[in-house]
C-alpha cells in the first residue's frame, strides 16, 4: 500500500530548512485514525547519509510505551517514507517555559523520574540515543499525571553494532567523545552528559559555552569546564557537573596521539554516574535539601 493510500496528512511540522530529512508531517492512518509522524526524503546521490540515518531510525522499533515504534516503511526508486508512532505532548523546553523559576527543580525532578524507565530500557537493549536535547523529550501533563517520552532515534546506535560514520552531534549538548567522533567510546554515559546540559539549560534559560560561531562553540566545549550559574541551586550543580564530567583539553585533541586522547576521554567518562538510578537518587536527595533549606 502506498503512503497516500494508507495515510492522510494533517499538517507539516517544524522548520523544514533545518531538518536532517526532507519533510516531516503529522499524519493519521486512514483506516484506524492512529496518528503518526511521517518522515520523507527524496533519494539523491548527495544525501545517502541522510537516507541511511532514516533507515537506521526505522530499525529502532520499541515495545516500551515511552519510546517510539515504526508503523510503516515504504521505499521507491526516488523516495523513502518512514512513519513513527506519535508521542502526545510538548517538547521539554516548551513545558518548562510554563514553570516558575522557583518550581523548576521540582518539575525537573518529576521529569527525571519519568525518564528512569526510558534509560533503563535503553541500557537493557544496549542502545545509546546520541541526540538528547529538549526537543526530543516530550512531556504530557494530564491533571496531576505527567508522562515523558523520548523521540527521534535518527542518530542512535546499538553498542553491540558499533558504526563508522561521519561526525554527527547535537551542537551544544554533545559529550567530548561524540564531538571527536570516538564512537568506540560512547555508551550511556554519553547520553548522561547531554542530559546534564539539558538540566543546566532548563534551569538557566540558555546553553553553556555557546558562541555564534559553531566552531568556537565546539572548541569551548572541549577546552572549558562546565560553568556554574546563579540560577542553579548550589547543591545541584555538583550533580550536573558530574553528569557532564569531561577532560578540559589544554592542547587541541588532534595534536595528541589517538591513544592518549582516548585515555583522557575514558578517564573523564569514568567520573560520570555509572547508571541512571545512581544519578536520580543523588539528584532527588540534593533537590529535597534545596527545597527544604532554600540553598541557591
Amino acid at each position: 500500500m502506498t503512503p497516500s493510500e494508507k495515510y492522510r496528512i494533517i499538517q507539516r511540522l517544524g522548520d523544514q530548512q533545518r531538518r536532517k530529512f526532507g519533510d516531516v508531517f503529522l499524519v493519521e492512518d486512514k483506516e484506524n485514525g492512529e496518528p503518526g509522524i511521517l518522515k520523507l526524503i527524496s533519494k539523491k546521490t548527495d544525501n545517502q547519509l541522510q537516507q541511511h540515518r532514516l533507515k537506521q531510525e526505522a530499525s529502532f522499533n520499541f515495545e516500551h510505551p515511552q519510546l517510539p515504534r515504526t508503523l510503516y516503511l515504504y521505499e521507491s526508486d526516488t523516495e523513502l517514507f518512514v512513519v513513527r508512532s506519535y508521542s502526545k505532548g510538548i517538547p521539554l523546553g516548551t513545558y518548562m517555559n510554563t514553570i516558575r523559576q522557583k518550581e523548576k527543580v521540582a518539575a525537573l525532578t518529576t521529569i527525571l523520574q519519568g525518564l528512569l524507565a526510558v534509560f533503563n530500557e535503553l541500557k537493557k537493549l544496549q542502545i545509546v540515543h546520541l541526540d538528547i536535547k529538549p526537543s526530543n523529550i516530550i512531556v504530557q501533563q494530564e491533571g496531576d499525571f505527567l508522562s515523558v517520552s523520548l523521540i527521534d532515534f535518527g542518530m542512535a546506535m546499538h553498542l553491540q553494532k558499533p558504526e563508522q560514520r561521519g561526525t554527527l552531534f547535537p551542537l551544544g549538548y554533545a559529550a567530548p567523545e561524540l564531538l571527536l567522533n570516538r564512537l568506540h567510546l560512547v555508551d550511556q554515559r554519553t547520553d548522561f552528559f547531554a542530559l546534564g546540559i539539558v538540566l543546566w539549560q532548563q534551569l538557566t534559560g540558555k546553553l553553556p559555552l555557546l558562541h555564534p560561531n559553531p566552531g568556537i562553540t565546539t572548541n569551548l566545549q572541549l577546552t572549558h569546564p562546565l560553568p556554574d550559574h546563579d540560577l542553579i541551586p548550589k547543591r545541584l550543580f555538583p550533580v550536573i557537573q558530574r553528569l557532564c564530567s569531561k577532560h578540559p583539553f589544554a592542547v587541541p585533541p588532534n595534536r595528541l596521539p589517538e591513544q592518549e586522547t582516548d585515555d583522557l576521554l575514558r578517564k573523564a567518562m569514568d567520573e560520570r554516574y555509572a547508571d541512571f538510578t545512581e544519578f536520580l537518587h543523588e539528584w532527588e536527595s540534593e533537590a529535597a535539601r534545596t527545597r527544604r533549606f532554600r540553598i541557591w
